[in-house]
């Protein structure tokens, strides 16, 4: 069976490697001890795999971590922004007094940003993801508070593929919709025209998720 293949290209991407102790911590917190998830030899003789499996849930954990990352640099952006541009407009022409040489000025730190929450996430296992194998985290905007996420196997094919609801905010917004007109721009530029074909799933384990921050 040829393997999945996004039809979109993502707008920003993270590659990682799951290592044998990765899964056995994530076993560990999850009270999860199967050997499917563990054991190298059992994965082989037994349920026919080349190496231990990445857990579904831990694909989830991988997906959430990535778009959270990614809503936290797009605040980070937005407030870096507004900081420049207040600074800018808030500039007098008429010089300061200066202050006394015993007197202080108090400054406060600038407020971190912060993203907005994730209010919800959807994904479904397609594909299986192994142990010490490269995976790529996908994700592109698809409505101004809607983010489409997927995981990409060492091979390029689809494996875990989903979609997440943010809370509207301006920053999101404004950066969603421009991901999302780029992400189409280098649709167009590589012929990505795939059909639905590609993204059946028909195959593997569905989980959904409320999550909440």
């Amino acid at each position: 069976m040829a393997a999945r293949i996004a039809p979109h290209a993502p707008t920003f991407t993270h590659t990682l490697v799951p290592t044998a102790q990765l899964l056995f911590r994530f076993s560990a917190l999850t009270f999860n001890a199967h050997a499917i998830h563990l054991d190298p030899s059992y994965c082989r003789a037994t349920e026919g795999h080349r190496n231990t499996l990445v857990h579904g849930p831990l694909s989830l954990v991988l997906l959430v971590s990535f778009l959270r990352h990614h809503l936290f640099v797009i605040a980070s952006s937005s407030s870096s922004s507004s900081s420049s541009s207040s600074s800018s407009t808030s500039a007098s022409p008429s010089p300061s007094p200066s202050p006394s040489p015993s007197s202080t000025t108090p400054t406060s730190p600038p407020p971190s940003p912060s993203p907005p929450p994730i209010t919800s996430i959807t994904y479904k296992n397609l594909a299986p993801l192994y142990s010490s194998e490269p995976l790529r985290l996908c994700g592109r905007a698809i409505a101004p508070t809607r983010y489409e996420l997927w995981i990409e196997n060492a091979q390029g094919g689809l494996a875990v593929r989903g979609t997440a609801d943010v809370m509207r905010s301006a920053a999101t917004a404004t950066a969603a919709a421009a991901e999302e007109e780029g992400g189409k721009a280098e649709d167009r530029a590589e012929g990505k025209g795939k059909g639905k074909e590609d993204m059946d799933t028909d195959v593997g384990d569905e989980g959904t998720e409320a999550l909440f921050w």
